[in-house]
């Protein structure tokens, strides 16, 4: 293993300061930007087990839960520190993220000097991937804790690893394990061990494979558990796509394509937006062709040049393989990419890139010694110019308005956008841009759940009940819109002709109960409890309300669980419950 290089001891505090330094010129706008009603309503200010702060019910929740289809038990807790730190500011919240994301810059040019004692150019790495406009994703959209938290531990990892302690496999695992209990980004870190066992570490040696294999057998069990976990959790939450919906060849095309965008995106990040739809039709065959030439000459040239350029080997197969469990082949969400996807992978391509424009400036440097200089001026030019352009990237996610509204701009068809900020604007109380929007959506898709209740929500807001309850008994049609059936249960159990309709009431509620995940239980079992009471039967009202001030209780819903006890009087005295 190389040795660090003996700089002197001001030119580590320094450089340290000096990437802190431009990860808050490049991020620091995002204490500007407040909360976005995309995952950041379920991952934090509308989720009562998070705002509560730390609590004991709190912490059982974020190890047992498998709310918003993932199971990272240490995300939940860093919220919920927030929380008890700063409330529900936003501002804090973001200002955390954005010290992570300084601290993994830091901690990337201590590990990254540490497996190859090339300080300066593991500086430059390090400068070239924090201030990139890729990385405000992962940054600034404070749902995407869970990116900066697991890369904290997995450099952490790394760097154990890099040592020479004999317990070095040990906080490997240690750091490891708490990765994955962040996010399980970094899976493939057993792999990435391996790679940088033959370079920059040079323990790939004869005789020494199997045993190098053996000692990372502990990780790649943890690797295969998180797996398992993640799948089984995404899968009951409702996340991972249908092969019906995308099949196969569908997904290794786009995985093809998605490829080839990240290395686009990495050298030229323009048109950068929240979310990239699937285009109609599936991708053009040229664009697919085009996409695997690229995947498939970087493999062939990463392959080619593991003796003579190692860097490139480890470069390319750290790109490569980092991106397999975020590529699409199980199709997670409605995205073709994503920006905070590049978090981890980008390092090995610019770790490439760094690596070999120094082996060019050294040779040539001799006959033209103006080239260090200038290439050196360079490199810094382009580190103020992506740090320029992550500084604007930035300031897209101040508003729900401003970051759908980037994305309608830089790509087509993008339904989700419309969708967003269809229920954006109903919640603002726009009425015509909010129907503007969720109609665009519903041209498309007549069906689309999600539209059709957001658009319910925009009718009862209004007052247009009948309308209102048209939408929602479309939305509910969708097995995975538990609102919308909960919706027209309430309807029905609170209108003037209640009795008429107590018995399609009370099936709705049993719908709603079964269809909802764990985080809306307790709202559910409310509507079924009011929905037993004006059918008559009070028993049974009586019986899901404790089940309901159960929930609602265990949820941290104070207002909830308020609202439940006060009905409960109502059916105990035999009443209904009248709005």
């Amino acid at each position: 293993m190389a040795k660090p290089l003996p700089l002197p001891d001001w030119k580590t505090p320094a450089a340290v300061l000096l990437l802190l330094a431009l990860v808050w010129g490049a991020f620091g706008g995002a204490l500007q930007c407040g909360f976005v009603y995309f995952d950041d309503d379920q991952y934090v200010f509308e989720n009562p087990a998070v705002a509560r702060g730390w609590t004991a019910a709190g912490v059982r929740w974020a190890f047992t839960t498998g709310h918003a289809a993932n199971w990272h038990p240490l995300t939940w807790l860093a919220h919920m520190a927030d929380v008890e730190l700063f409330g529900l500011d936003a501002r804090a919240h973001h200002a955390v993220n954005v010290w992570l994301h300084a601290m993994n810059a830091g901690l990337l040019f201590f590990v990254l000097r540490r497996l190859t004692g090339r300080g300066a150019l593991a500086w430059w790495v390090a400068a070239l991937w924090c201030v990139h406009p890729l990385r405000a994703e992962s940054v600034v959209w404070i749902s995407e804790r869970k990116d900066v938290l697991a890369a904290t531990f997995g450099l952490a990892a790394l760097w154990a690893y890099a040592g020479r302690s004999p317990a070095r496999l040990l906080w490997t695992a240690g750091g490891f394990a708490l990765s994955l209990m962040a996010k399980p980004t970094w899976v493939t870190l057993p792999f990435l061990l391996l790679l940088l066992d033959v370079w920059p570490l040079a323990r790939w040696k004869r005789g020494a494979a199997v045993r190098l294999i053996l000692e990372k057998g502990p990780l790649f069990a943890l690797a295969l558990a998180s797996s398992v976990a993640t799948f089984l959790v995404q899968r009951h939450g409702g996340a991972v796509g249908s092969l019906d919906l995308l099949p196969p060849g569908t997904r290794v095309a786009n995985a093809l394509v998605a490829y080839a965008e990240y290395v686009r995106l990495l050298v030229w990040p323009s048109g950068l937006a929240v979310l990239y739809p699937y285009p109609d039709g599936g991708h053009a065959g040229w664009r697919i062709a085009a996409a695997a030439a690229v995947v498939l000459g970087l493999s062939f040239f990463a392959a080619a040049q593991r003796r003579r350029r190692p860097w490139w080997t480890l470069g390319g197969c750290w790109f490569l393989g980092t991106l397999v469990p975020m590529i699409g082949l199980v199709q997670v969400g409605r995205q073709s990419w994503a920006d905070r996807y590049t978090y981890l992978p980008h390092v090995g391509l610019i770790l490439a890139a760094v690596w070999s424009v120094d082996e060019i400036v050294r040779r040539a440097g001799a006959q033209r010694r103006w080239l260090p200089r200038a290439a050196g001026t360079a490199a810094a030019a382009l580190v103020l110019a992506l740090a320029l352009g992550a500084r604007r990237q930035t300031a897209f996610w101040r508003t729900n308005e401003s970051l759908f509204g980037r994305a309608l701009a830089v790509t087509e068809n993008n339904l989700l956008a419309h969708g967003n900020l269809g229920t954006w604007y109903g919640m603002q109380g726009q009425w015509e841009q909010a129907e503007f929007h969720l109609k665009k959506v519903l041209r498309h898709r007549p069906m689309d759940g999600g539209a059709r209740h957001s658009l319910g929500n925009v009718n009862l807001r209004q007052g247009l009940k009948k309308e209102a309850l048209a939408e929602y008994r479309i939305a509910a049609q969708d097995p995975k819109q538990w609102e919308a059936m909960n919706n027209v249960a309430w309807l029905l159990a609170m209108a003037p002709d209640g009795a008429e309709h107590a018995g399609e009431a009370l099936d709705w509620a049993e719908r709603a109960v079964r269809a909802a995940p764990e985080s809306g239980k307790a709202t559910v079992w409310n509507t079924l409890a009011v929905a037993r009471a004006n059918a008559g039967d009070y028993t049974g009202a009586i019986e899901a309300a404790e089940k309901a001030l159960e929930l609602a209780r265990a949820s941290g819903d104070v207002a909830l669980a308020e609202r439940v006890r006060s009905r409960m009087a109502l059916f105990r005295e035999g009443r209904p419950y009248r709005e």
